[in-house]
């Protein structure tokens, strides 16, 4: 293909400028949706569905692999309808066993309701993490049975990168993956990442803009699934090893790893206080609305109410649930306010740059 041609210039440009504004801090939708499958739509299959599918949401919300075993929340499971709001089933061509025997199964979607859940966890002591969560950049190298490697992509129909997207779904994980088109190409090959060459990583990553990187290569050995792993976080690589019976296992100790690291900097755990915060840089009326609005809208604030305007810096009064430095953390990832560091654990300072 000729890129000389204005239209390919197009398309490129437009690609370029979609993933040059990828915003740090993702979205993630239908945090408190569940799928099941169930053999049936009778009552008893709901109600096991439904405990299922809270478990789900609980893990996905409080970043908790260990949710489930709490007290206050194995009885929540024994009656869940009080948490759902909302569900529906949908045929599909998948099978379940019942009885020893394979059965149609159909897939059961249940919503349930955000402050239930919130409130369940929340007592319970476990943290509620918000739906704006990290991206995090996958470079991923797999070696084929032939001794050929390749690089993963988000469309690939291989099962292990179809094990990666179901997990990141079951944790409320966005997953950026390369485009591998001619930028990309052009500044880290298949071998560079079977390397890990982590700084040739880190400088093709710029241009997604993600909150952390996960890096890794895969091969089959002796019947098992072996995987090599670089994770940069806050600046910092880490490297740790896999190993699974299939794909799907070991998968899943990625993802769970990679949860609990990320919800210990980013949910919100249940202790409450008081914090000053001095927001620079608010130079209008529409930008004092704005900031108001924002804090407001942020899931660890419960009450902002403003101090003092002097010039351009307003400083606010927060009540807030979690721990000031996860408040610093939600706002950086977030990038309308940077930090301007005081020194002080209760006192934030930002600068307002939207």
């Amino acid at each position: 293909m000729d890129i000389r041609h204005p239209i390919v210039r197009l398309v490129a440009t437009i690609c370029a400028l979609i993933c040059s504004c990828a915003a740090s801090g993702l979205l993630v939708e239908d945090l408190y949706q569940a799928e099941v499958l169930v053999s049936d739509q009778s009552e008893s299959a709901l109600k096991n569905g439904v405990a299922s599918g809270l478990q789900q949401v609980l893990t996905r919300v409080s970043g908790d692999t260990g949710v489930a075993r709490h007290q206050s929340v194995i009885s929540a499971m024994r009656n869940p309808d009080r948490y759902y709001d909302e569900h529906h089933y949908q045929t599909t061509n998948r099978q379940l066993v019942v009885s020893g025997e394979l059965a149609n199964a159909k897939l059961l979607t249940i919503r349930f309701e955000p402050n239930a859940v919130s409130r369940l966890l929340r007592e319970a002591g476990f943290s509620v993490w918000g739906s704006e969560r990290p991206g995090i950049m996958m470079w991923v190298a797999q070696a084929e049975e032939d001794g050929q490697r390749r690089m993963l992509g988000e469309s690939d129909p291989d099962v292990l990168a179809a094990a990666f997207q179901v997990r990141a779904r079951e944790r409320g994980l966005p997953l950026l993956w390369p485009l591998m088109d001619l930028e990309d190409t052009g500044q880290v090959s298949t071998a560079q990442i079977w390397g890990q060459f982590l700084g040739t990583v880190e400088t093709a990553s710029v241009r997604y803009r993600p909150d952390c990187i996960l890096t890794g290569r895969v091969q089959k050995q002796g019947g098992r699934w072996v995987g090599r792993w670089s994770f940069r976080l806050d600046d910092r690589w880490q490297n740790f090893d896999t190993v699974g019976f299939d794909a799907d296992e070991m998968v899943v100790s990625v993802m769970d790893r990679l949860t609990a690291q990320l919800a210990q900097l980013y949910a919100i755990d249940a202790s409450r206080g008081d914090i000053t915060v001095t927001v620079e840089a608010v130079d209008s009326l529409e930008a004092y609305a704005a900031v108001g609005r924002y804090l407001s809208g942020l899931t660890p604030i419960l009450d902002v109410v403003v101090n003092t305007v002097e010039g351009d810096e307003v400083s606010y009064q927060i009540s807030m649930e979690g721990q000031p430095d996860q408040l610093k953390e939600l706002i950086d990832l977030d990038e309308a306010m940077v930090v301007v560091p005081t020194g002080r654990r209760n006192q934030l300072r930002f600068r307002w740059i939207q």
